[in-house]
């Protein structure tokens, strides 16, 4: 899901439920220009109380059977609210969450992948987290979760 305003998430998470689907997941970590343009996707970043509130609405209103997740970034354009953003989703109520390991600035640059803090903010955290960005390869995913502690991954894109 995508989106900011709180009540339309859980409004439409219910509409998804009802649907079919098998849980939600609220996309903070789309870096995509029109996406954030709405004030969607990795420009919630930049506000973790909105996260929190989102997470929350989502979880209230999503049966107890049903996982609600959140993907987000490690930031807007530093890591330096990482921890304030990942103890958003969990204090929201989250099943889960997944960190892709750069910020919205460092866009999908190769070089900018940040897996250690993917492990900090696992350590942190009590709910599971899932590792994802950069995992191109079998041994790529392999890396990541040693170098993450993780015990699953996502792959959001492929060659």
């Amino acid at each position: 899901m995508l989106g900011q305003n709180p009540e339309c998430l859980a409004e439409n998470a219910i509409r998804a439920i009802d649907l079919g689907s098998h849980g939600v997941d609220l996309n903070c970590g789309c870096p995509s220009k029109t996406v954030n343009g709405s004030n969607g996707g990795a420009a919630l970043l930049k506000q973790p109380e909105l996260i929190y509130r989102a997470t929350q609405a989502l979880r209230q209103a999503v049966p107890s059977e049903f996982p609600v997740s959140v993907k987000v970034r490690l930031g807007w354009d530093d890591i330096s609210q990482a921890f304030e953003i990942a103890d958003a989703v969990e204090q929201g109520g989250v099943t889960e969450i997944t960190v892709h390991g750069r910020t919205k600035a460092d866009g999908y640059r190769a070089d900018r992948i940040n897996w250690k803090k993917i492990s900090e903010v696992r350590e942190r955290l009590s709910i599971p987290v899932i590792a994802n960005g950069e995992i191109w390869h079998w041994q790529d995913g392999q890396d990541c979760l040693s170098q993450t502690g993780c015990q699953d991954l996502m792959v959001g894109r492929a060659r």
